[in-house]
C-alpha cells in the first residue's frame, strides 16, 4: 500500500521531567529519545513515527516549556522553548503532558502546571491533556484534580496515563488517531524516526553525562560526533567507528567528565557505547574526548556550531 489513509503530527509538550520523551519510547516500542531523571534532557524536538497500514502518526518529543535563566545558557534555552513552541505550533494535534505528583492531594493546578496551560490554551488544534504518572498516586487524589482541569474547558480530551508502565496509552493513541487528517504516507514503513544514526549515537553518549554526572555539569555539556565511518574488521564483520566531543563550558569542568585516571569518561564510553551497537546491531567503536569552549551555551557562533541553531528549527509538517 503506497498511501495511508490518514497522516498527521501530534507534538508531544509540557514542563520539563514530565515523561514526553519515556511516553514517546513507549508508544514506539523502542528506544529514540533519551530519558535521564534530570529536567532539560531533551533539547531538541525529535520525530517518532507509529505506522498502520492506514495510519503513519509522526510524535514530536518537544524540550521542556521552561522560564530561561537570565544568568547562565540563555541562548540553550531560547532556542529549547523555541523548539517547542514551534512543533506545538505547526502540529496537527497537541498533547500536553504535565506530572500528576505536583497536584498530589487537592487543591487548583500548580503554577508550572498552570502556565503549562497558558501555552496551549490559545492553540486553534485539537488538544489533549496527558495527566501523566497516574501509577503514583492514589486514584482518589486524582479525582478533584480531574474536576478542576474539565472546568477549564481548554482541552478537548483529558487522559490520565502512566508512560511508564503504559496504562492509559492505548486510549491516548486511540483518540489522537480520531483526529487525524487525510494525507499521504509522509516517511517510509520501516522508518521510526528522523534522526540520523549519527545523531542519535550523539545523544547517546549525551544521556549518560545527564545520568552519570551531578550538579549542573549535564547542562553545561554537549556532544558532537565528529566521525561516523561504517567499516569492517579484519573478519569481515560489520563495524562503526565513531569519534565524538564532549564540550563543556570551562577547563575545571573536563577533569570532572574524565574523572580520576580516565575513569569516569571510561565509563561514559562503555555504557554508551553498548546502548550504541544495540541500536545499530554491530560493532561499535567509540573513542571520547573533552574539549572547553567558553560560554558556549550563551554564543551564537559556538550554539551553531554544535546544532542548536534556531534559524534551522523546521516545521514538524515540513517535508522530510
Amino acid at each position: 500500500m503506497s498511501d495511508v489513509h490518514r497522516s498527521g503530527y501530534v507534538a508531544l509538550v509540557g514542563p520539563p521531567n514530565v515523561g514526553k520523551s519515556t511516553l514517546l519510547n513507549r508508544i514506539l516500542g523502542e528506544k529514540v529519545s533519551i530519558v535521564s531523571p534530570k529536567p532539560q534532557t531533551t533539547r531538541e524536538r525529535i520525530l517518532g513515527i507509529m505506522h498502520t497500514d492506514a495510519l503513519e502518526m509522526i510524535f514530536v518529543d518537544t524540550p521542556g516549556l521552561h522560564e530561561a535563566s537570565p544568568k547562565r545558557g540563555a541562548g540553550l534555552s531560547r532556542f529549547m522553548n523555541h523548539a517547542a513552541r514551534s512543533a506545538m505550533r505547526d502540529a496537527d494535534v497537541v498533547a500536553l503532558v504535565i506530572d500528576i505528583k505536583e497536584n498530589e492531594g487537592s487543591g487548583p493546578p500548580s503554577a508550572r502546571i498552570q502556565r503549562a496551560f497558558a501555552e496551549v490554551a490559545s492553540l486553534p488544534q485539537p488538544k489533549i491533556l496527558l495527566i501523566n504518572k497516574i501509577d503514583r498516586v492514589h486514584k482518589p487524589q486524582l479525582l478533584p484534580f480531574l474536576s478542576a482541569v474539565a472546568q477549564l474547558g481548554h482541552f478537548d480530551e483529558i487522559i490520565p496515563i502512566s508512560a511508564k508502565s503504559g496504562d492509559g496509552v492505548d486510549i491516548f493513541l486511540a483518540v489522537a488517531e480520531k483526529r487525524m487528517p487525510a494525507g499521504p504516507r509522509l516517511f517510509e514503513r520501516d522508518q521510526v524516526t528522523d534522526a540520523t544514526e549519527r545523531k542519535v549515537a550523539s545523544e547517546l553518549v549525551r544521556e549518560q553525562i545527564f545520568l552519570q554526572l551531578e550538579e549542573e555539569l549535564p547542562y553545561a555539556s554537549a556532544v558532537i560526533t565528529e566521525k561516523f565511518e561504517e567499516t569492517t574488521t579484519k573478519k569481515g564483520e560489520p563495524i562503526v567507528k565513531i569519534s565524538a566531543a564532549i564540550v563543556v563550558e570551562r577547563d575545571s569542568q573536563k577533569g570532572i567528565v574524565i574523572g580520576k585516571k580516565g575513569a569516569r569518561l571510561k565509563e561514559i564510553g562503555e555504557k554508551a557505547r553498548h546502548q550504541i551497537a544495540t541500536m545499530l546491531g554491530c560493532k561499535v567503536h567509540l573513542e571520547l574526548f573533552v574539549k572547553a569552549v567558553p560560554n558556549w551555551s550563551e554564543r551564537e557562533a559556538s550554539l551553531r556550531e554544535l546544532g542548536y541553531d534556531e534559524s534551522t528549527i523546521e516545521s514538524p509538517g515540513s517535508e522530510p
